[in-house]
């Protein structure tokens, strides 16, 4: 009973959300007040408050769409707001480790996150420039035939399959 009502209050969310944003033609995007979502720094620092505070970078990157649909956002503009996200999105995992008193775990997931952070912080503070350009001439190859679209989404699922299997073909790790 619970995932009906909580996608219906999240549905609901999305409507009101883009209700609240205003529609912007193609030449106008917003003016000052808007002009900081073009900026690396900002939109990392809104990635990581927003996947913080509502626990989960699918949320998180979900508020991109009306975002970008009302033109406040580029996809070249939120490269860093997923850097921010993904960074964060380990702080309901380290809730949870503190919850069950496992020391361990916290200093796991603590060495992950400062791991992913530091790599995102000097990715954007040195390369910021070519990381984004890459990212985007991967998307074009990608995206501009639909067989190489087809094999792109083919390998997001037989990847992750393979690597859960491949750990029943090598049997249990020795401790």
């Amino acid at each position: 009973m619970l995932l009906p009502l909580g996608l219906a209050i999240v549905l609901l969310s999305f409507k009101l959300l883009d209700r609240v944003l205003p529609q912007l033609d193609g030449e106008h995007h917003g003016g000052k007040r808007t002009d900081w979502l073009r900026r690396p720094w900002p939109m990392f620092a809104l990635g990581c408050i927003v996947a913080t505070l509502t626990l989960s970078v699918s949320v998180a990157l979900t508020l991109l769409v009306p975002l970008a649909s009302r033109g406040f956002v580029k996809r070249r503009e939120a490269i860093p707001y997923i850097m921010g996200a993904n960074i964060t999105t380990l702080a309901d995992t380290l809730v949870a480790a503190m919850v069950l008193g496992n020391a361990v775990a916290v200093q796991i997931v603590l060495a992950q996150a400062i791991a992913v952070a530091i790599v995102s912080l000097l990715l954007l503070a040195i390369a910021y420039r070519h990381l984004v350009d890459g990212a985007m001439r991967l998307d074009e190859w990608v995206v501009s035939t639909n067989r190489r679209l087809w094999l792109f989404v083919a390998i997001l699922f037989v990847l992750p399959a393979i690597f859960l299997t491949s750990g029943i073909w090598l049997g249990p790790i020795a401790t």
